[in-house]
């Protein structure tokens, strides 16, 4: 059948030969033939014949390396900068290993706690004894949220680098607040003492009195129904949309020689304001009416403004003299035997 098919292809249509099939391309590829030649009758019977049973080829020929043989073959071509890349690497996450592992396990502050259920036979023993979970100086570190359903004691202090939320009252002995703190509504039912500033941006209601031993410093509108100070000073204009009562004790007023034989005087009023009633006994002279003595000296010499009531009173020539002690009203004129002469003060320092 060989020969048949040798025959066939010598003989046979030259169209065979010129334009061979892909089935033949492919065997004359795989019998080695030369890239770009014809395939000669030789080749061609070589591709027709089947390879004989036991026939060893070059690929079965060639000595097969074992497995150390290969391993070393691929050694031998890596790069040995590579190697030493990889070993140094190896070796330095051994050490920052052992070195961690070694600091947590000689430091007793970060020692991890497996948790762990406990009955009700341990609990009831951590109820009624006093029990201890490390020394002052080690830190225990929970990092789950935590659930106290009864109280809480700190025998000492407590510092939070967080916010507090508190939901219900906070009884606090004392507090000392070193930052800026932001409070809704606080009742103090004791005394309040700032050592610093106070600053208010809203209004602040003060049911009963507040006491004020420093300077207050008022930027807007101080409302209040009543202030008691020793000493209020206004570096701008003061403004008084009522009246202005003043108080305090009465002074004290003896007569002058002016009053005449049984004349007297009588006062109302305080250091501040008030009036001096004269009447003039018989014969009066000229000279000083009324002599008046402060409840409280003042710093300096004051400015004593008086006024005449009704015409009798301004038709004197009358006069003052006036110390920090108190003041005198005179008259260079001549009063009237039995008249009732009327002044009016006012007195600023």
């Amino acid at each position: 059948m060989a020969k048949d098919k040798k025959e066939e292809v010598v003989g046979g249509d030259d169209s065979s030969l010129e334009a061979p099939t892909v089935k033949e391309e492919e065997k004359s590829a795989d019998s080695g033939v030369a890239s770009g030649g014809v395939a000669g009758m030789d080749d061609i019977d070589a591709l027709e014949k089947p390879a004989q049973p036991g026939a060893s080829t070059a690929a079965d020929d060639a000595p097969k390396k074992s497995g150390a043989q290969r391993v070393k073959d691929l050694f031998l071509n890596v790069n040995p900068y590579l190697i030493l890349f990889i070993a140094i690497f190896l070796i330095a996450i051994i050490i920052v290993l052992t070195v961690t592992i070694s600091s947590r396990n000689s430091d007793p502050g970060n020692v991890l706690f497996d948790g762990q259920e406990l009955d009700q036979e341990t609990l009831n023993e951590i109820l009624t004894n006093e029990s201890n979970i490390g020394s002052v100086d080690q830190t225990l570190t929970v990092a789950a949220n935590a659930i106290f359903n009864g109280k809480v004691l700190i025998k000492d202090s407590l510092d939070v680098a967080g916010a507090i939320n508190v939901g219900g009252a906070l009884s606090l002995p004392g507090i000392t607040v070193a930052g800026q703190s932001n409070f809704e509504d606080v009742n103090i039912s004791s005394n309040l003492a700032i050592l610093g500033g106070l600053s208010i941006q809203q209004s602040l209601t003060v049911q009963n009195g507040i006491d004020v031993t420093g300077d207050v410093a008022v930027g807007g509108t101080l409302s209040a129904g009543s202030i008691s100070s020793d000493n209020i000073q206004f570096t701008g204009d003061a403004v008084f949309t009522r009246h202005i009562d003043t108080g305090g004790g009465v002074p004290s007023i003896s007569s002058g020689t002016a009053v005449g034989a049984g004349g007297t005087v009588s006062i109302s009023g305080n250091d501040i304001a008030g009036t001096i009633t004269i009447n003039t006994g018989g014969g009066p002279p000229a000279g000083i009416l009324a002599n008046l003595s402060f409840v409280t000296a003042y710093n300096s010499t004051p400015n004593v403004q008086i006024t005449p009531v009704g015409s009798s009173t301004a038709a004197l020539s009358y006069y003052v003299t006036r110390t920090t002690n108190g003041f005198s009203v005179g008259t260079i004129s001549v009063p009237s035997a039995s008249t009732t002469y009327i002044f009016d003060y006012f007195i600023v320092e």
